[in-house]
């Protein structure tokens, strides 16, 4: 299938377009997020730090999923089908997808209760270490031996904070 020229640079248009986009979201990201959320203290710089990170991942999935669809349709491929079956197939995931969603609300609340962030020594359920990142479905803590555990925040129970930033040797 042979692509018109026109075609072909509309479709580069929306990947750049989707790329400023990104690069639009990382610049309010990283100024807007940290001028509404003024810090000062370490503990608040780490907050920011983690919404930010979350924020931008966040951001980046949506301008991707929104410039697939622009370019099925520049491709006369239209995405409303494919829409319509993936909201019924959204149905069934969900079934299966519980445990996902599960992690998903829990850390919603944990950065929205900020029980603790990136560079805290903490300890969830019996796995202690220090939190290297912090996403809406995980934590990942770095333990003494210098093991990653990636621990889904639906199947945490008991949040122990330990030493919060920089205040802890492993």
């Amino acid at each position: 299938m042979d692509l018109p020229i026109q075609q072909l640079i509309r479709v580069g248009g929306i990947i750049g377009g989707a790329m400023m986009s990104v690069w639009f979201l990382s610049f309010l990201n990283a100024r807007l997020l940290g001028w509404v959320i003024k810090g000062g203290t370490p503990e608040k710089d780490k907050r920011i730090k983690t919404l930010k990170n979350v924020f931008l991942r966040t951001g980046t999935v949506l301008v991707c999923l929104f410039a697939l669809i622009m370019i099925l349709k520049e491709l006369a491929l239209d995405p409303s089908p494919l829409l319509a079956s993936a909201g019924l197939a959204g149905l069934a995931v969900t079934f299966g997808a519980q445990s996902i969603i599960k992690d998903m609300f829990a850390g919603i609340f944990i950065l929205a209760e900020n029980q603790f962030s990136e560079g805290d020594m903490v300890k969830l359920d019996d796995i202690q270490g220090v939190v290297e990142r912090l996403t809406l479905r995980k934590s990942v803590i770095r333990d003494k031996q210098q093991c990653l555990h990636h621990i889904p925040h639906g199947q945490v129970r008991i949040v122990t904070v330990i030493a919060e930033g920089d205040n802890h040797a492993i």
